[in-house]
């Protein structure tokens, strides 16, 4: 995709995830293929491990996609909007690049690379490296939640 393009399939993923969290839930599982693409914009599909925050949780253990995941994904007590703030990040990388921001390798690699911060945005054209840097932060705390900076989710702007 044209950088034009995936700023506008940011920008609507932003505002489905905003969407998301002002309903109490977080995705959990957001990424490429569950991202359908229509002719008014990205719609976010598949909420079957979506969840409330402050619900009990009947599932332990890891849920979701690996190569989507934000480190605290594999601490489900950590789990909150910024993981799907992490996950946009990854997705928006995807759209670009055509792969995944840490690379190639099995399972244990992957999460190794995702929860020591090891993020390959290589190949990302500049116009969208400050977005999905700051979406894929190691640290939770410093990633943007959708709605902030104003009304612009993330600070994507079309």
């Amino acid at each position: 995709m044209g950088v034009g393009e995936v700023r506008a399939l940011g920008a609507g993923l932003a505002e489905a995830v905003a969407a998301v969290h002002a309903a109490g839930l977080v995705h959990r599982d957001l990424k490429p293929s569950n991202v359908l693409l229509t002719a008014d914009g990205p719609r976010l599909i598949d909420f079957g491990i979506a969840f409330l925050p402050d619900a009990s949780a009947l599932t332990v253990g890891y849920i979701g996609t690996v190569a989507y995941s934000s480190p605290e994904h594999f601490d489900s007590k950590l789990m909150g909007a910024p993981s799907d703030v992490y996950a946009l990040g990854a997705t928006v990388y995807f759209a670009a690049t055509g792969r995944g921001p840490h690379g190639q390798g099995t399972v244990h690699e992957l999460i190794g690379r995702i929860v020591t911060g090891r993020v390959d945005l290589s190949g990302l054209p500049e116009d969208l490296l400050p977005l999905v840097r700051v979406c894929m932060l190691l640290d939770r705390t410093a990633r943007p939640l959708p709605l902030q900076a104003g009304s612009v989710p993330c600070g994507i702007r079309r």
